[in-house]
């Protein structure tokens, strides 16, 4: 199974919906699975956040990313970034 495969499943499993594209926004994915999720009331920072590093600790427990990392001055926004990221810890 390729690398983004396993981001993309990573993601499904975060917010209910795989992404089409790794260009994908992760805060966007997150506000517009909300409706009628189990994260309906949950905002992406921090909640969403949290939720998210703790589905990739799960599958990579390598990569040492942190709630800063997807917050809105960090590196961590895309999809293609968390394959990157992955990438680079794997």
């Amino acid at each position: 199974m390729s690398l983004e495969s396993r981001i993309a499943g990573v993601v499904e499993q975060w917010c209910g919906r795989r992404p089409e594209r790794l260009s994908e926004n992760l805060e966007d994915l997150w506000v517009e699975t909300a409706p009628n999720s189990s994260h309906s009331s949950l905002a992406f920072d921090p909640d969403g956040i949290t939720s998210i590093l703790q589905e990739l600790r799960a599958k990579f427990g390598s990569m040492p990313l942190r709630l800063e990392d997807f917050q809105s001055s960090g590196k961590i926004k895309t999809v293609q970034h968390l394959v990157d990221e992955a990438a680079f810890f794997a």
